[in-house]
């Protein structure tokens, strides 16, 4: 009997963890930490090989975009079946040295999976080109983490994070920071430091309002369960009052967008929470997958041999032709 109860209670559990496993990825609502069992829509450069999104790497002036494989729907009857909120945990590795943080990266809300043919590299961070930047039928709000600062665009900061409706130009933009609790103010923080980083996209329906808010994951990362909203700070960076039904078809996709440029860096999704309708789940940090381990950007190239030996050869060409004239300057005053 008691090995009947326990295999009944073995199977329960079972069941109970297959039933969350279907909540937790129905249309409305998903949670990845393996992004290989994620079964995204991928181009360009992006790939899951390893487990984390792999957004973007060392290749120039391309772009790599990953989606979520099904559209939401963003229609409905009342206001909050407007609303939405994502999670999700990035790093951005810089690989030039002195440090050249590269172009950025962005969530993305669109009309489309096919942004790879709409979307230039560089500036404009795979979601826009010269031609359909800023037109109303690009149906696209995206949250930019972008670090480099563009002559192209009115951002002056190459370290912000910016809230681009239809443009890649931001309608709201703030230096990257999250609010310490226990000093009462903001931090900043580096976008593009090689460290783990949680953002939180949250729009209320009703209220019509964008929040945004940014905090680094704790180091070193817990070894028990640690939910996301326990770390969540009480002020958003940016706080923006945008009406989606403006924006939004009635269905859309969501997921990453980019880009490099002369300028590389690797981009890194560690984890991802995403909900229709609602809240997204909390993310358990004891299970995001650390940075991968990344060389050190490659120090300037090293002058050869025959370029030092160039180098002196000018230094003793200039000493002599100096002496020469002063001597020259001598002799015609006498």
């Amino acid at each position: 009997m008691a090995g009947v109860v326990g295999s009944t209670g073995f199977w329960i559990t079972i069941s109970i963890h297959i039933m969350y496993l279907v909540l937790a990825q129905d249309g409305d609502q998903f949670m990845h930490y393996d992004f290989r069992e994620a079964g995204l829509h991928l181009d360009g450069m992006a790939n899951t090989n390893d487990g984390p999104l792999h957004l973007t790497n060392d290749t120039a002036t391309s772009t790599g975009h990953a989606f979520h494989k099904g559209p939401m729907k963003f229609t409905g009857s009342s206001s909050g079946s407007l609303s939405f909120s994502t999670e999700f945990v990035f790093a951005i590795f810089p690989l030039q040295s002195p440090p050249r943080y590269g172009q950025g990266m962005a969530f993305v809300v669109a009309p489309t999976t096919d942004l790879m043919i709409k979307g230039s590299a560089t500036s404009y961070l795979g979601l826009f080109n010269r031609t359909n930047d800023n037109k109303t039928e690009n149906h696209i709000l995206a949250v930019e983490l972008d670090t480099n600062e563009s002559s192209e665009q009115l951002e002056t900061s190459a370290n912000h994070v910016g809230i681009d409706i239809n443009s890649i130009v931001s309608v709201a933009y703030a230096d990257a920071s999250y609010y310490d609790e226990t000093e009462k103010k903001n931090k900043t923080l580096m976008l593009a430091s090689g460290k783990s980083i949680l953002i939180w996209i949250d729009y209320d329906g009703v209220e019509q309002l964008l929040n945004i808010t940014l905090a680094p994951v704790p180091t070193p990362k817990p070894v028990s369960s640690l939910l996301s909203r326990s770390i969540k700070p009480s002020v958003p960076l940016l706080s923006r009052s945008i009406n989606i039904s403006e924006i939004f078809n009635e269905t859309m996709f969501v997921g990453f967008s980019g880009s490099t440029g002369t300028v590389k860096s690797d981009q890194y999704i560690l984890g991802w929470s995403f909900k229709n309708g609602g809240k997204a789940e909390s993310l358990d940090l004891s299970r995001i997958s650390d940075p991968p381990n990344r060389p050190p950007p490659p120090l300037s190239p090293p002058v050869s041999e025959s370029g030092d030996t160039n180098k002196l050869s000018l230094m003793l060409g200039t000493t002599i032709l100096s002496i020469a004239f002063l001597l020259m300057l001598g002799v015609w005053r006498h």
